[in-house]
């Protein structure tokens, strides 16, 4: 166990809420990104300054991104349609 963790109920329950709520956060935001620019080619990136192979690495990594979110949020289901937003709600201190 890393140093700092506390192995109590109290300790178990704060770490898993505390990375529940930066891995919501981290998605949220990935999604935030990935809609403002999953529209973009590498054209687009190229015309915005990207040169052509970094504007085609980052036509992919922004695909990435909105596969994963799209997993997270239960929207693809390739790991077996889990909706993890919903499936650590109860960590996050939110209830239905």
């Amino acid at each position: 166990m890393a140093i700092g963790l506390r192995v109590t109920v109290d300790g178990i329950n704060n770490q898993a809420g505390s990375l529940a709520e930066r891995w919501h956060k981290l998605l949220d935001d990935m999604k935030q990104f990935t809609d403002a620019t999953s529209g973009l080619s590498a054209a687009n990136l190229q015309a915005l300054g990207f040169s052509a192979p970094d504007s085609t690495a980052m036509v992919a990594i922004i695909s990435n991104m909105k596969f994963y979110v799209a997993e997270y949020y239960g929207v693809l289901n390739t790991l077996g349609a889990v909706n993890y937003d919903a499936a650590f709600l109860p960590v996050r201190g939110v209830s239905l």
